[in-house]
């Protein structure tokens, strides 16, 4: 073999044989998750504090940054957004009805999926809450 093809067949050997680091993933934005159809609260854990039956509200968010849960008794509005930041993908709901008080809150996105969003509030020696919302 000539030294110029034993080169390259070297390289090309070294560089299939080198296994190849995955990049790092970016968290997903859900954004795109939650304006897709209507949501309800899986559940809803917040330490210290009487617990929130949220299983009658159907939620849906609007590309426009506007929330809505709808029960029997009519519609509560809101408003939401979603960033990523750094490595963190992040959702911000807000709703003046003092019953969802607990869901006003930037929540941290532990797991994300188009069908189910797992988020965590607080932490650092802080009281964390926890909220799941599943696709309907």
């Amino acid at each position: 073999m000539k030294p110029w093809r034993s080169c390259l067949f070297l390289i090309a050997v070294f560089f299939f044989a080198c296994k190849k680091e995955k990049a790092e993933e970016l968290p997903p934005n859900v954004g795109g998750f939650l304006q897709s159809g209507t949501w309800r609260v899986r559940s809803f854990n917040q330490p210290g504090e009487e617990p929130v039956n949220f299983s009658a509200y159907a939620f849906t968010f609007d590309s426009l940054g506007r929330a809505r849960a709808t029960d029997s008794a009519g519609t509560v509005s809101g408003s939401w957004g979603s960033t990523v930041e750094g490595m963190e993908s992040r959702v911000v709901f807000q709703f003046a009805e003092p019953r969802f008080q607990g869901l006003s809150r930037s929540w941290t996105v532990l797991e994300a999926t188009a069908a189910r969003v797992d988020m965590r509030h607080g932490g650092n020696g802080g009281a964390e809450a926890f909220l799941v919302m599943e696709r309907n």
